[in-house]
C-alpha cells in the first residue's frame, strides 16, 4: 500500500511539474510577442562604386600611381563596411540614398555597384541621386578667367530622353518596380523619393508627378509618423561651411525659401501652382523626420549632428555621409513604438560613437 502511494504521489507530482512548465512556457511566448518590435533601418549614401573618379586629362604617371593606391585603401574600407553591417543581426533593412555610382553610371560603374549592394544579407530599398542618372558622359574643362586650371573634367548632362532612359536602368539593375515608394514598420510611414526632373538645372529637383503623389501619400496618411527619405537635404539644415552648401543644386527641390532666411543663397521662385516642399511638410506636421545625402557631409562636420539641421523648427534631417573614403561613417536609425534613436557607427575602428546618439520621442 505505501509503494502504491508513493507511485500516485510521484505521478501527481510530475503532473504537477509538467502543468508549471507549460504556465511557465506560455507566460514566455506571452511575454515575448508582447514585447516592443524594434526595427533596425542602416543608411548608405553616396557610395560611388567603385570610386569617384580624380583622374585629370593631363595626369602624369606619379598622379596616376597615388590615384590607384589611394582608390585600393577607399575599395578596402567598403568591403570592410559590408562585412561589418552583414554581422549585424538585428537589422531590418538597408536604405541606399542614391549615387551609387562614381559618376555617370557607365557598364563598369553600374557593374560595381550592383555588386557592392547584392553583397548585403538583408533587403535594400534603394533611392535615385543625380550621379545616376543625370550625366552622360566627362569631358575636360575649359578653363575659365575665375578657374585657370586646365587640368580638369566637367560632366556633361543627358537631355531629358537620355535622362528618361537613365531612371528606367535605375530601375532595372536594383529590380525596382517604382522610383518613389512607401514602406510601413508598425506605427511608421516610410517615404523614398527619387530625384527624377528630365529637365531641371538643379542637381536634385523632384517632378511635378512625383510631388503630386507625396501630397497624395502624406494627405491619407495624416496620423502615422512619418520619415522620409531622399537624395538631398532641405534648405538650411547645414552651416554653410562650404560655397555650395545650401545653394539650389545641393537642396532639395522645389522650395519657396522666404526672403528672410535666404542669406544670400540663390534659391529660385518655383512657378505658381508648383507643389514644394516647404508647404507640404508645413501642412504634414506628421513628417517628423528627413534623411539624406548628397553633401557628403562627414562625421567631423559641426554640421552633422547639430541644432542646424532642424528645418522649419519641427523636421529632424539627419545628415548622411559619403561612403567613398578611407574613414566610413553610417548611420542607424531604431524605430521604437514611442520613439526612434539615431546612432552613428565609425567603421575604420569599429566604433558606435555615442556623441552622435540621437532620441526623437514620438506619440
Amino acid at each position: 500500500m505505501g509503494n502504491k502511494v508513493r507511485r500516485i504521489f510521484r505521478w501527481n507530482m510530475t503532473l504537477l511539474i509538467a502543468a508549471v512548465l507549460i504556465l511557465f512556457s506560455c507566460g514566455e511566448a506571452v511575454g515575448e510577442s508582447a514585447q516592443e518590435t524594434v526595427y533596425h533601418i542602416v543608411v548608405l549614401s553616396d557610395a560611388h562604386m567603385p570610386v569617384i573618379p580624380r583622374d585629370k586629362p593631363k595626369e602624369t604617371p606619379t598622379d596616376k600611381a597615388a590615384q590607384s593606391i589611394e582608390n585600393a585603401k577607399i575599395e578596402t574600407a567598403k568591403n570592410h563596411l559590408i562585412a561589418n553591417i552583414n554581422g549585424w543581426n538585428d537589422v531590418t533593412r538597408f536604405v541606399a540614398l542614391g549615387d551609387m555610382v562614381g559618376s555617370y553610371g557607365s557598364d563598369a560603374e553600374y557593374a560595381a555597384a550592383t555588386s557592392f549592394f547584392g553583397k548585403l544579407n538583408k533587403p535594400v530599398s534603394y533611392i535615385v541621386g543625380n550621379h545616376d542618372y543625370i550625366y552622360v558622359g566627362r569631358q575636360p574643362k575649359p578653363p575659365t578667367a575665375a578657374n585657370p586650371d586646365p587640368n580638369q573634367f566637367e560632366f556633361m548632362r543627358g537631355t531629358p530622353q537620355q535622362r528618361k532612359e537613365k531612371l528606367n536602368r535605375f530601375q532595372q539593375e536594383y529590380k525596382q518596380s517604382d522610383l518613389y515608394f512607401t514602406q510601413e514598420y508598425g506605427k511608421y510611414l516610410l517615404v523614398f523619393l527619387s530625384t527624377d526632373s528630365l529637365d531641371s538645372k538643379r542637381l536634385c529637383e523632384y517632378s511635378q508627378e512625383q510631388m503630386s503623389w507625396l501630397q497624395g501619400v502624406l494627405t491619407a496618411n495624416q496620423n502615422r509618423p512619418t520619415i522620409i527619405f531622399a537624395h538631398a537635404p532641405l534648405f538650411g539644415t547645414l552651416k554653410d561651411y562650404n560655397t555650395l552648401v545650401n545653394e539650389p543644386s545641393f537642396i532639395a527641390l522645389p522650395e519657396i525659401v522666404p526672403d528672410a532666411l535666404r542669406n544670400g543663397h540663390k534659391i529660385e521662385e518655383p512657378k505658381p501652382g508648383t507643389i514644394e516642399f516647404r508647404s507640404l511638410l508645413e501642412d504634414n506636421p506628421q513628417v517628423f523626420m528627413w534623411v539624406s545625402g548628397h553633401t557628403h557631409t562627414a562625421a567631423t562636420n559641426n554640421s552633422f549632428a547639430s541644432g542646424i539641421n532642424l528645418y522649419n523648427g519641427r523636421v529632424h534631417d539627419i545628415q548622411n555621409p559619403t561612403l567613398n573614403g578611407e574613414v566610413i561613417w553610417t548611420n542607424s536609425i531604431y524605430l521604437y513604438p514611442d520613439k526612434v534613436v539615431v546612432r552613428t557607427y565609425r567603421h575604420s575602428d569599429n566604433q558606435w560613437l555615442p556623441e552622435f546618439d540621437r532620441e526623437f520621442p514620438v506619440e
